[in-house]
């Protein structure tokens, strides 16, 4: 199973597949309050579009991950070794 989430460009969750959602433990409408950078260790976004992983700075425009492997963190504080893929 893949979980999935959408995003907008301000790292706003917009939707996630129900794999995700069981697997992090918050229902839809929790998480569409959710900014990923709540439910993934060491990822920041900043106001300039600008996204920190890892002291990796890289800009909106160029988020395009192959499978970074990041740390996930549950509802109840759980980590979660995830992989993480992108697109624009």
């Amino acid at each position: 199973p893949i979980g999935i989430f959408i995003t907008n460009n301000k790292l706003e969750i917009t939707y996630a597949n129900l794999y995700a959602i069981n697997l992090f433990g918050y229902d839809m409408d929790e998480l569409t309050q959710l900014n990923l950078t709540k439910m993934i260790e060491n990822i920041k976004f900043y106001p300039d579009n600008t996204i920190t992983i890892d002291n990796l700075n890289i800009s909106i425009e160029d988020s395009i991950f192959n499978s970074e492997q990041l740390v996930g963190i549950t509802k109840e504080n759980i980590r979660l070794d995830i992989l993480l893929s992108s697109t624009l």
